[in-house]
């Protein structure tokens, strides 16, 4: 089965957004959902999700996950068309996501998509890769006992990433959340694993919610 194409993209909006009036902004807005609302062609392009920043470093968060690469170029273009001008990007993922046989890789929480949203690149140190194949996944067997043990059921979805060769790091990783509050007992508990040793980089790090975007509109 063929990998699919990520794309997460963090925009800030620039002092031309404040300038512009509140009916401009408003119309951009409501373009914008536009899109994402209609993005869906049932082929090509799998999820496109449009979030408010909780975050001072960006304000708006763009997740893009198609089969197709050019789907991705092509409705990125279309977004920047609306949006430029007013909004400069401040963070930019690629990755690759390898889905199980049969998973459903547009799993929301109870037939809606989860209030949060949690994203960061995640880099190991060099050692890391050295270790034979069976010690790492040993390794791994804790980490995943200790995120799912410590999670609520269905919760927290997560979706891990490739960025080998074609991003600044290892592999980027997704959470959709139900509880910010339960993330963080969770991302702390998981500090303590054995893993965590050969982590080098977790940062940036992008925290969006489904919301209105009445807030950009003030």
């Amino acid at each position: 089965m063929a990998d699919l194409f990520v794309n997460v993209i963090g925009f800030k909006l620039n002092s031309n957004w404040w300038k512009s009036s509140k009916a401009d902004r408003s119309d951009i807005l409501k373009a914008l959902k536009g899109m994402f609302k209609d993005s869906g062609d049932g082929k090509t392009m799998v999820r496109a999700e449009l979030y408010s920043s909780l975050r001072p470093d960006t304000d708006i968060i763009l997740w893009l996950i198609s089969s197709d690469s050019r789907t991705i170029v092509d409705f990125k273009a279309k977004v920047m068309k609306l949006i430029s001008g007013v909004t400069d990007i401040r963070h930019g993922f690629l990755s690759l996501y390898r889905r199980n046989p049969g998973e459903d890789y547009k799993r929301t929480n109870n037939g809606t998509a989860n209030k949060f949203f949690v994203a960061y690149p995640v880099k190991k140190m060099p050692e890391w890769y050295l270790l034979g194949r069976e010690e790492r996944s040993r390794i791994m067997a804790e980490h995943i006992a200790t995120a799912v043990h410590g999670s609520k059921k269905d919760s927290i979805i997560s979706y891990t990433t490739r960025s080998f060769g074609i991003g600044d790091a290892d592999f980027f990783v997704m959470y959709e959340l139900e509880s910010l509050s339960d993330w963080v007992d969770i991302a702390e508990k998981l500090r303590s694993v054995e893993a965590h040793r050969w982590v080098s980089r977790e940062d940036p790090i992008l925290v969006g919610e489904k919301t209105e975007f009445e807030e950009l509109m003030q």
